[in-house]
């Protein structure tokens, strides 16, 4: 079977592989399993067990979502929520209850009254302690301080304080962004030599691999360097994630564009209301600039079957994020979207002052140094 078939085949099962797991992530209902937990949930309520009740509640929705007592669960579960001052896990289970049907109710006060209703006015009162909870943040204080400065206006100051703190992050990251640049520019240029040391070493993995280490050595390359660099930026941009996450709640009183509510009534489940609901056309054009971005930043492989790994992987991942961002904020999609926009234009303004500086230096970019392999036998002589 030749290189390219095998890749052809690896291929098609990682595009088999993907679906399925991510069909795995649904779990069909069972309402036996349902009914069960809910009838814990209730016991240990009632011994003052608010912890296990929760956990007991969120068991019963996610065994039977559509269940006769998935309203009356998420309910408890936030009341209990509350009570623990888990402002944004109580926020989190009232919303789930407006999700679903408009034909479910549960009894208050000796009346039957629409889920959703209840969940809205509870909803209220705990996106309020919520959000004072998280005002004492300096982070917080730092968006609302953009937001206050530019007046509040619904359609301006809450996207353009996400676009000062994403250029803010972008500007901190750029030493890293610099140094990944500069990696991927060696690998580049090395890559004639690796690919002449894979073919000339094919049937000897292990010589291949010191040969390789000692042509990272001499030309002063890390093969881990770039792995480091991408996992500290993924880190410390996970970490700023907490930033817009605790402005969520305030978020809802800004728009973008055409997320707002009069759009949103006519596209229900596609436009966002506000920024602090999703918004599926928002959510397209991330993914187009993360497979932007990733075109500019991949290193191009040497061997066949990796560069069509690279080319799927580049197709696949935008489409999985695609599915995982699907329930987010849109003000997180646009901190993404601004971010990624933000670094092909700083790795375009790279690519082109490298080349300009090897052409002034008389340097080809394209062009490796000698391999070290044709020095060797010299060395073996002596």
């Amino acid at each position: 079977m030749s290189l390219f078939t095998r890749g052809r085949w690896r291929t098609l099962a990682l595009v088999i592989t993907i679906p399925i797991l991510v069909a795995g992530c649904y779990q069909p209902p069972s309402p036996g399993k349902a009914e069960a937990a809910f009838r814990d949930a209730q016991a240990l309520e009632k011994r003052g067990d608010l912890e296990g009740a929760a956990k007991a509640y969120a068991s019963a929705y996610s065994y039977d979502k559509q269940g006769a007592n998935a309203a009356e669960a998420l309910l408890r579960a936030g009341d209990i929520e509350m009570r623990l001052k888990r402002y944004d896990q109580a926020v989190a289970q009232y919303k789930l209850v407006e999700q679903l049907p408009a034909d479910r109710f549960v009894e208050v006060g000796g009346r039957r009254v629409p889920a959703r209703d209840v969940a809205a006015q509870r909803l209220a009162t705990a996106i309020t302690l919520a959000d004072k909870a998280h005002a004492s943040k300096a982070t917080y204080q730092l968006l609302d301080f953009l937001v206050r400065v530019t007046g509040r206006r619904p359609g301006f100051s809450y996207a353009f304080a996400i676009f000062v703190f994403t250029l803010a992050v972008k500007i901190l990251l750029t030493p890293l962004t610099k140094s990944q640049f500069r990696y991927m520019r060696q690998m580049t240029r090395l890559q004639p030599m690796i690919r002449e040391l894979q073919e000339r070493y094919a049937d000897r993995k292990d010589e291949l691999n010191r040969r390789m280490m000692a042509l990272y050595r001499e030309q002063g390359v890390n093969p881990l360097g770039c792995g480091f660099n991408t996992f500290l930026q993924m880190g410390i941009m996970i970490l700023l994630y907490g930033v817009i996450r605790d402005y969520t709640y305030q978020f809802q009183n800004g728009y973008f564009l055409w997320i707002h509510p009069a759009l949103a009534r006519r596209f229900p489940g596609i436009v966002g209301a506000n920024l602090s609901q999703p918004d599926l056309p928002l959510l397209v054009l991330y993914a187009i600039s993360m497979y932007v971005s990733q075109k500019l930043t991949t290193i191009p492989a040497t061997d066949p079957q990796q560069q069509q790994q690279q080319q799927m992987m580049t197709i696949m991942m935008p489409l999985m994020f695609l599915f995982i961002l699907r329930l987010f904020p849109s003000a997180f999609t646009l901190y993404w979207l601004i971010f990624n926009v933000l670094t092909t234009i700083q790795q375009y303004y790279l690519m082109q002052h490298a080349e300009r500086e090897e052409a002034s230096a008389g340097v080809d970019g394209g062009t490796a140094p000698a391999p070290p392999a044709r020095r060797s036998p010299r060395r073996r002589r002596r």
